[in-house]
């Protein structure tokens, strides 16, 4: 149900298409929404196939995460990694999330481990290299320029900026 929510406000042009949530019965059938082995199987909610893709494609990202020791590693980091578990060709994804979401599946798979950093940084003592590590980047600079292309700044200045501006919030709440 949270995944929903958070489609909503991510992604407008999904619930723009009447066909993707009606009532609260399609809510229900896509929460109801497994994976079994190498193939992502999920309750209809009408008839549109590229919003069904986006949805267990999104469904399937998320399980990713949280990120919960730096031993562990991400499953799918690449567009073809996500269409092999899906049991679809990379083009026909590709070209499903772009006609919902506006975005490549690169740029979703991006932001999501962009934003799943940032809370590590925010939330975790682990050093760069070992957040980098459990998202697919086996070499520290190589996150580092990825993180610095996708947040606009490196991670360390990043995690300085969050984590002083969380400390004045805190201090202002308890003055």
């Amino acid at each position: 149900m949270q995944i929903i929510i958070n489609l909503k406000h991510q992604y407008p042009k999904l619930m723009e298409n009447h066909l993707f949530i009606k009532n609260t019965a399609n809510l229900r059938s896509l929460n109801q929404s497994t994976i079994s082995g190498n193939r992502v199987n999920i309750l209809q909610c009408g008839s549109n196939g590229a919003l069904r893709l986006t949805g267990m494609f999104l469904e399937l990202l998320e399980k990713q995460f949280p990120v919960r020791s730096p031993a562990e590693k991400m499953q799918c980091r690449f567009p073809v990694d996500f269409a092999e578990k899906l049991s679809v060709h990379v083009n026909h994804l590709n070209r499903s999330l772009k006609d919902i979401t506006g975005k490549t599946t690169s740029q979703l798979i991006a932001d999501r481990i962009t934003q799943e950093a940032g809370v590590l940084l925010y939330g975790s003592k682990w050093n760069v290299c070992e957040i980098g590590y459990c998202f697919g980047f086996d070499e520290g600079p190589h996150f580092i320029n990825f993180f610095k292309k996708n947040a606009k700044m490196s991670p360390t200045a990043y995690r300085r900026l969050i984590r002083s501006s969380f400390s004045d919030i805190s201090q202002q709440l308890s003055a």
